[in-house]
């Protein structure tokens, strides 16, 4: 579905500002607070996963790792606040669409979340 976006972030008021932000630009939007609900809403798979990669049950790499090898068509867009370079460094290599740093810019996410 074009456009439609799994937003992945554990932080709850910051998932609602999303997926209310999402949904008033016109976006299908599904949330996730945690890996598991997560892993669980990739089929069908969104046009984007807004993923935050600390979450309270695991790691959210996981997401980014399971929608490359089963060759989902969705993109990936990674939030964080880390600044453990080599653990960037080891992301980059799973290929997200792209890395926004936190605090969070929604232009920049609206930007990057556009499926062309």
């Amino acid at each position: 579905m074009p456009n439609s976006v799994l937003v992945v972030e554990d932080h709850d008021l910051t998932r609602r500002t999303l997926v209310a932000l999402f949904r008033g630009h016109g976006w299908p939007v599904r949330a996730a607070a945690t890996l598991k609900e997560a892993l669980a809403q990739l089929e069908p798979a969104p046009a984007t996963i807004l993923l935050d990669l600390m979450l309270s049950d695991g790691d959210g790499e996981e997401v980014l790792r399971q929608v490359r090898s089963s060759r989902l068509p969705s993109r990936v867009v990674v939030m964080t606040g880390m600044a453990d370079r080599e653990r960037l460094d080891r992301l980059r290599e799973l290929k997200p669409d792209s890395i926004l740093r936190k605090p969070i810019n929604f232009s920049n996410i609206l930007r990057k979340c556009l499926v062309e």
